[in-house]
């Protein structure tokens, strides 16, 4: 499906609204990925239309609501149709693009799923410590019922029974892509599942670890409840030392959380283009059990040689079944079964280490990924009716 692609030159149009702005050390996941996809293609010649907003100033709230309940600003379909592209590959379209303009154009559209805002109004799929699916299976008056959130739980509310109750982000798009098997199954209910391509985030830069004396772990990531930091710092043994990367809303508990514990060091954060951070520690420790889909920290550890220790129940623990790259641990392991895991990788480390680096190379380079992508836009060009 490839050639469909490749041999035709077929124009692409790429949607994304950037979290973030693009700048050392704050740039996320997902616009990461996006500038990935954009540099990858361009550097194929492809025909690429680049939707890219940045939503900033006294009126980004507003357009946020705009984009969450009714849609899209009056002059982005106009936009679109003046590129005339054959597909549309869309990331996030919730703090400006909007979905209303699927509504209106005739052209194949695939749709990258990173979260669950598909069906959750606060996007996470979680509550209380667990996954919730209650506004998936019910309608997003749970997410008010439960107090998740009243806001974002009447906006999707308007937008679903009233502004846009025809779905178009279901009925509307022709494939999705979902980067793990949990995103893939979560979403099964509402959309069909012959719809949803597999497509594992790259590894953009794949090293040789080097031979150096490694004495720390590492942990980087959102610091968010999901994530699992409090409860890696709650278990983690003081035998070993622990180095936490990151940012977010619970960084005062994390720092409360590690005030009597000199062996976990609070590291700040590091540019996602900086791989060779990896070298400096044995391994990463992913404590996620919320359903990550394919999370970039897990991807760059492993494409540096540098093994995985990780939780059951997320997408890191899927990346670390499929490259043998690490451990996987119940996601309600003690202190004990996370030292013996550890005991474990020091032991056998080079191997763990060899056996990810082989994996990046024949399932997750750049290449492969760019060539899976665009054989996923020549199936939806050739689906589509």
């Amino acid at each position: 499906m490839q050639s469909i692609v490749q041999d035709k030159q077929v124009r692409i149009a790429l949607i994304h609204d950037r979290y973030k702005p693009i700048q050392q050390g704050s740039i996320g996941g997902e616009d990461n990925l996006v500038q990935t996809e954009l540099i990858a293609l361009s550097e194929r010649n492809l025909d690429i239309g680049i939707f890219l907003h940045q939503n900033y100033g006294p009126l980004k709230k507003l357009r946020q609501f705009r984009a969450q309940t009714y849609g899209s600003p009056l002059d982005f379909l106009e936009k679109i149709k003046k590129f005339k592209p054959d597909v549309i590959h869309c990331h996030n379209l919730s703090l400006y693009s909007g979905i209303s303009w699927m509504d209106k154009v005739n052209i194949p559209i695939v749709l990258s799923l990173h979260n669950y805002r598909i069906y959750c109004p606060v996007s996470i799929s979680w509550r209380d410590g667990k996954n919730c699916f209650d506004c998936r299976d019910h309608g997003p008056l749970e997410s008010i019922k439960h107090g998740c959130s009243l806001k974002m739980g009447m906006t999707r509310v308007l937008r679903d029974k009233i502004t846009l109750s025809n779905k178009p982000e279901i009925n509307k798009v022709t494939r999705y892509i979902a980067t793990s098997e949990l995103i893939k199954n979560s979403i099964s209910p509402i959309v069909q599942s012959k719809k949803i391509s597999i497509l594992r985030n790259p590894a953009t830069q794949i090293l040789n670890p080097t031979k150096t004396t490694r004495t720390k772990w590492l942990f980087a990531g959102r610091f968010t409840y999901e994530k699992g930091i409090l409860e890696l710092i709650r278990i983690w043994p003081d035998s070993e030392f622990l180095d936490i990367a990151g940012d977010g809303p619970i960084l005062n508990r994390v720092k409360e959380s590690i005030s009597k514990k000199p062996n976990i060091q609070l590291i700040g954060t590091f540019a996602p283009n900086i791989k060779s951070i990896y070298d400096q520690y044995i391994g990463l420790i992913f404590p996620s059990i919320w359903m990550e889909g394919s999370p970039l920290v897990v991807i760059d550890s492993l494409s540096n040689g540098s093994p995985v220790i990780a939780f059951e129940g997320s997408g890191g623990a899927e990346l670390v079944k499929i490259t043998n790259g690490g451990l996987i641990i119940d996601s309600d392991a003690d202190q004990s079964a996370l030292l013996q895991s550890i005991e474990i990788i020091k032991k056998k480390r080079d191997i763990y280490s060899l056996n990810a680096i082989n994996s990046m190379k024949s399932q997750f380079s750049l290449d492969i990924w760019c060539n899976n992508l665009l054989k996923i836009l020549s199936l939806a060009i050739s689906e589509f009716k």
